[in-house]
């Protein structure tokens, strides 16, 4: 081998190693950038995340202060707090995750996505707890109140955001969802201070009706849980088939009302009996007509 090809093996050999070592120091060069690239956006991603915890400390600080001085329900008040800080802290994840360069447009689709198929899922979930803070927020009852809803009568024990406990009088604990309870008719029988207590009595056409009417005054002015403010009403309200038929209209604190609607009957009865005032029966008078 003569001395030209061994000097041009050489050189060959040469550039070859220079390439591969200038290859060699430009991805380390890259990967230095990259790393250095990636370590700012670490510890940018921890700025915001501890920035982001601060901020989300302050406005939950600021939600709790503001509703607490416009006397939130405790119930609503929790939820309301729980709320903001989940959305928060999702806002948050997102930022830190495209701070990070994670695409985050996919992932907000899956939780819109996933958002969409929940609350189809739980529809009559979500309608209950709508019911529950509409309830709580226009309070149309309070615990302790006696209501008529869906067709049940009972004493409010129990207030949450998904349903309602009553009490009945039968000593039965009933639980209505509260969408159903907030869309249907609600009658509170407990938010007024006096209630009317409302007894229709039947007597017969040949009772001295002015008799009548002064014995129910009688039994208004002896029964001191009888209100004369407002004032009773008392008179007659229809002529029926077999009776003739008096309105015993008499207002009562609401506490007292279950002792009015039958002592009030009670009292009716036995006034009437002493007095030789007729209750009719229900009867018909038949009149046969024979042919001449």
């Amino acid at each position: 081998m003569d001395v030209e090809n061994v000097d041009q093996i050489t050189e060959e050999i040469s550039d070859s190693v220079s390439s591969n070592i200038i290859d060699t120091l430009d991805i380390s060069s890259k990967m230095g950038e990259h790393l250095v690239n990636f370590g700012g956006k670490i510890i940018l991603a921890l700025v915001i995340f501890i920035i982001g915890m601060l901020a989300i400390k302050l406005i939950l600080h600021l939600s709790k202060k503001a509703m607490s001085k416009r006397q939130v329900e405790p119930i609503v008040h929790n939820y309301i707090i729980v709320c903001i800080k989940a959305i928060l802290l999702v806002i948050l994840i997102i930022s830190i995750l495209s701070t990070l360069g994670v695409p985050t447009t996919s992932l907000i689709a899956v939780i819109s996505a996933a958002g969409v198929a929940i609350a189809l899922a739980l529809q009559n979930s979500l309608s209950n707890l709508a019911g529950g803070l509409l309830i709580i927020l226009n309070k149309p009852f309070s615990k302790g109140d006696l209501i008529e809803a869906q067709g049940i009568s009972g004493i409010v024990e129990e207030i949450h955001l998904m349903n309602c406990k009553l009490h009945t009088f039968s000593n039965k604990d009933i639980i209505i969802p509260n969408g159903n309870l907030f869309n249907g008719t609600i009658v509170n029988c407990s938010s007024a201070d006096c209630r009317r207590v409302d007894t229709k009595i039947g007597v017969s056409y040949d009772s001295d009706i002015d008799k009548v009417k002064a014995i129910l005054w009688d039994i208004v002015k002896n029964d001191p849980k009888i209100l004369t403010t407002p004032q009773p009403i008392i008179g007659i309200s229809e002529f029926g088939d077999s009776a003739i038929t008096i309105d015993f209209n008499v207002w009562c604190k609401t506490e007292d009302y279950w002792d009015v609607f039958y002592t009030t009957k009670e009292q009716i009865l036995n006034d009437f009996r002493s007095n030789n005032i007729e209750i009719p029966y229900p009867q018909l008078d038949v009149k046969i007509k024979e042919n001449a």
